[in-house]
């Protein structure tokens, strides 16, 4: 089901990692075009075909966390009124660094940079047992 581009090997990390970040970053409002015709997406639909493969669900499973720390992190920038370069240097990063961030398009943040950001935000994060019913991949 996860597509390949030609000469991709199978299970490429820096890939899966592309797909499952620009469909994350997908709504139900974006359109594509068939024919001329535009209709709308449907994420949730293409999101649960590719959990069908079993390595794209783990990856996705995997980046469950760093997902909803990043939508946390453009939320409440956002809601504090900050432009991405104001919240950089208020944790001492680039703005590059937090746009790449965002979008989700390098290697997974280092505990120490989102530790920089939610201080910045005055975010915390708690630990606690995971519920037994929450333990699948979620679309």
């Amino acid at each position: 089901m996860f597509k390949l581009k030609e000469g991709q090997e199978r299970g490429t990390n820096r890939e899966m990692r592309k797909t499952i970040s620009k469909m994350d970053d997908m709504t139900e409002a974006e359109y594509y075009s068939t024919d001329g015709h535009f209709a709308p997406l449907d994420v949730k639909g293409m999101i649960a075909e590719h959990l069908q493969d079993d390595e794209f669900a783990e990856h996705w499973a995997a980046l469950t966390l760093e997902r909803e720390l990043r939508r946390a992190v453009i939320e409440e920038r956002k809601k504090q009124n900050l432009t991405q370069r104001e919240l950089a240097e208020k944790a001492r990063l680039t703005q590059q660094q937090l746009s790449r961030l965002e979008v989700g398009s390098e290697n997974s943040p280092s505990l120490f940079t989102m530790s920089k950001l939610l201080s910045a935000l005055n975010l915390e994060v708690k630990v606690m047992p995971r519920s037994s019913h929450d333990s699948t991949p979620r679309a």
